[in-house]
């Protein structure tokens, strides 16, 4: 079975829907409270202002926080912020991802496969 080319993995990608799993704070720019460590079960054990961490997001990251909703697939993510921010389709759509994953690490948002 041949591998996909990077358009076609590119394509799969956004077309996966993003949804938070943190809390946040949005004060003009997105502060994001992720967990410090990614075992559910160690985190009890954590004091309670340990458990936490706070990511403050960029603008772009602060708006495609803002616009992740678990309906919207990412590309859908991508188009809109193109849209409003008056910028190129396909660098957004590279850009939304970065984040995407940027945030997933972070136990921040849950991809789901389309």
């Amino acid at each position: 079975m041949p591998h996909p080319s990077p358009e076609e993995r590119h394509q799969h990608l956004l077309a996966h829907t993003p949804r938070r799993l943190c809390e946040a704070r949005d004060e003009g720019t997105v502060t994001v409270l992720c967990p410090r460590i990614d075992v559910p079960f160690l985190l009890r054990f954590l004091p309670q202002k340990k458990r936490f961490v706070a990511v403050r997001l960029d603008d772009l990251g602060s708006q495609v926080w803002r616009l992740v909703d678990g309906q919207r697939t990412a590309a859908q993510v991508a188009q809109a912020l193109a849209q409003n921010a008056n910028l190129d389709p396909e660098d957004c759509a590279r850009r939304v991802l970065i984040h995407l994953f940027a945030l997933r690490a972070r136990g921040a948002v849950a991809l789901r496969e389309p």
